[in-house]
């Protein structure tokens, strides 16, 4: 409950495996689901989670992932992804080419935000699970707007 099920986490992995990237960033871990596809799917793959809170939060109250091989930027050390100093962060890692790192957004923010922002530290492959605009009233998707104004080479599923 409140969380990916078999479908999305199946597509996670799948999508992981496919593009074998060098690095994986996840925004939004809750209690470590995601990050334990990513691991499924890549053991040997680093992989980069920002939360707000830290997956072992949860461990007290039932059933969550932590990955010891994982760079958690949760609890005090938390920054949001478009805060990030992506160059900085990723040479840290032994990244140069941002294009060869799998983004995972479920961090329940604004696709069109979040796409801004990877497109500008030179994320290419994104993956976004229920991400949407907050606030009231309806929101286009990412969908809609590469729709509207005719991009192509996206994948929906």
């Amino acid at each position: 409950m409140h969380g990916m099920r078999f479908d999305h986490s199946f597509g996670l992995w799948f999508m992981a495996r496919w593009l074998k990237p060098d690095l994986m960033i996840e925004s939004g871990a809750f209690k470590g689901h995601s990050t334990w596809v990513l691991r499924q799917a890549m053991p040997n793959t680093r992989i980069i989670s920002l939360t707000p809170r830290h997956p072992e939060k949860y461990l007290k109250k039932g059933p969550a992932y932590v990955d010891g091989n994982c760079t958690y930027l949760a609890g005090k050390d938390f920054i949001d992804f478009g805060s990030v100093d992506w160059e900085k962060l990723l040479m840290k890692h032994g990244i140069s080419d941002p294009s060869k790192v799998l983004v995972f957004f479920d961090d329940h923010q604004s696709e069109l935000k979040r796409l801004k922002q990877a497109h500008k530290a030179g994320f290419r492959h994104l993956i976004f699970e229920d991400n949407y605009d907050t606030g009231t009233g309806d929101h286009y998707s990412l969908r809609q707007i590469c729709d509207q104004s005719h991009i192509r080479g996206v994948w929906w599923t």
